[in-house]
């Protein structure tokens, strides 16, 4: 089984659900799932502590680089305004160097609430950005 590299798998972004696109100038994507859990310990249970989930979240998060306005993808004037809005997520496999979803290949879709964006312009050196996600519901795996 070959690896896929972290190249190849983008996070896209869509305000109404249809049109997705991806981050101008991307350098890192990452996604987390985690399941809550509540204690159901009892006399029964002995000496081992048992549990159940009882919730899931997921978030996402990134960061690019600034650069030139790309109409085709989102670019950091346009992420910041979307602070505190509600978007549609899809974490993807891609060909290297491009946002188009691989046709085949797994996926995973959501809808998430943009919690921060933070900027970096440091002297002499890139000026970069990050964003956050918070899931606003399931996380669902599809096909592209």
């Amino acid at each position: 089984m070959a690896s896929i590299s972290g190249t190849e798998y983008r996070l896209l972004l869509s305000t109404d659900g249809t049109t997705y696109k991806g981050l101008a100038d991307e350098t890192e994507c990452s996604f987390d799932i985690t399941a809550e859990t509540r204690e159901t310990t009892s006399k029964d249970s002995a000496t081992w502590r048992t549990f159940i989930t009882s919730a899931k979240t997921w978030t996402a998060s990134g960061s690019a680089l600034f650069g030139d306005d790309d109409a085709t993808k989102w670019n950091a004037d346009e992420l910041f305004a979307l602070v505190g809005t509600t978007v549609y997520v899809k974490l993807t496999q891609t060909a290297a160097g491009s946002t188009t979803p691989a046709t085949g290949e797994a996926n995973l879709t959501g809808q998430a609430v943009f919690t921060s964006f933070s900027a970096s312009q440091p002297d002499k050196d890139n000026g970069t950005y990050t964003f956050q996600l918070q899931g606003a519901g399931a996380l669902t795996q599809g096909t592209n």
